[in-house]
């Protein structure tokens, strides 16, 4: 059934989008890059992404930010949550990652054998 002229924005009145002039579309690819982003996305990455001015994709950005901080606040996990690809604490202070060969920790330009053969 089409919508009556008119009914979508009614629809929009107390949502994010309720004063928008960009198309749904472009909110919902923001809100897909936002989401699938393992770290947070850049505004700029999003004005690239979505073909729109830098402050509106950073407007985009902080309320659907805001949004989501809203929702997170209304919502109290009480069982056991599984978290898939996450890495918590970091690398201990002094000591070198573990793909990373001695000799360049050291500062060394060359491995020990390529250097001793000048």
């Amino acid at each position: 059934m089409p919508l009556e002229p008119g009914e979508q924005a009614e629809q929009l009145f107390g949502t994010v989008f309720e004063w928008t002039k960009l198309p749904l579309t472009r909110w919902f690819l923001a809100i897909h890059l936002m989401t699938q982003a393992k770290n947070n996305i850049p505004a700029l990455e999003l004005n690239r992404h979505l073909g729109v001015r830098h402050k509106a994709a950073w407007l985009m950005k902080h309320k659907l930010l805001q949004v989501m901080a809203e929702r997170k606040d209304s919502r109290v996990l009480d069982v056991r949550v599984a978290i898939d690809d996450a890495h918590l604490g970091g690398e201990k202070p002094g000591t070198r990652p573990a793909t990373m060969p001695s000799w360049r920790v050291r500062g060394d330009k060359q491995p020990p054998e390529a250097s001793s053969a000048k």
